[in-house]
Parts: structure tokens; sequence; C-alpha cells
């Protein structure tokens, strides 16, 4: 089974994407966490909308089941300006609830020109994306396709 989400870039995501193309300071989406706080706790069945301004790497109440690095051969693109992340959430994995999923950035290189560089190897909230709850047993395993439409 596949979820398939459209993930909201965040403001700092935003904001690093600026950063990347004004100084050349880069960095590489390269984390996958899921939890369960994005969903309606009253109705289950609805997904709260992603909030822009988030900036925790975790959801808003530290929520989190999964977090796991991606591997490049994860990473297919629907078109030139949408990548889409493939990562499978496993058996192994925690079971509980599961409906917000986010894309954690690390910064890479940082340019000497940038005026108020990031430190290499700082992560931040590149993306996320929420659905209905999901409730995942030890005995369940799916895949998270986020699309990220730039």
């Amino acid at each position: 089974m596949a979820l398939e989400v459209l993930a909201v870039v965040t403001n700092v995501g935003k904001q690093r994407m600026a950063r990347q193309l004004a100084f050349g300071t880069s960095f590489k989406i390269d984390v996958f966490s899921a939890g369960g706080d994005g969903h309606d706790p009253s109705n289950p069945s609805v997904a709260l909308t992603p909030q822009p301004d988030q900036t925790s790497l975790t959801g808003p109440l530290g929520d989190e089941r999964v977090k796991k690095f991606i591997d490049p051969s994860q990473v297919s693109f629907d078109s030139d300006t949408c990548p889409v992340f493939d990562i499978v959430v496993e058996k192994t994995d925690q079971p509980g609830d599961y409906s917000s999923y986010r894309l954690i950035g690390r910064i890479v290189y940082v340019d000497p020109d940038d005026p108020s560089p990031p430190a290499i190897g700082q992560e931040f909230l590149f993306a996320v994306a929420n659905t209905p709850l999901k409730v995942k047993t030890d005995l369940d395993e799916f895949t998270v396709r986020m699309r990220i439409q730039l």
C-alpha cells in the first residue's frame, strides 16, 4: 500500500532555497520522519492542514515514530520541478498512529559570500504533509510517496 501526499514546503525551506540561489549555500534533503500528529484528534479521518511556519523537526507534540535516512534510489521525479520521495515504513518500524510526514534538509555546503551562513550539518524542516490517521501494527508495511511541487 502507498500513501500519496503532496508536501508543503515550509517557510524555512523556502528561505534555504532563496539563500541557495543568492549565495550558493546548499542543502540536501536526506532524512524522513513520521509521527501521529497530522490528523484531527476529534475526527481521525480528517487530516490537519500542514502549516508552512512549522519549524520543529518533529511534530508539535514531539511525536516521532520513524526517522530514517533517505537513500538516493528512493528519489525520482514526476517532472523537472517535482521530486518524489518514496520511503517505506517497514514492519520493523515502530507501530502506532501515523498521520504526519516530514522531509528534513541538511546544510552540505556554505559559500564564503553568505553573510549569515548556517553551520554545515545543520538540519531544518524542509517540507511536511499530513494524512488521516493510519494505525500501523507490527505486521504492517507501507510506502509514503511524498511529492514536492516547486
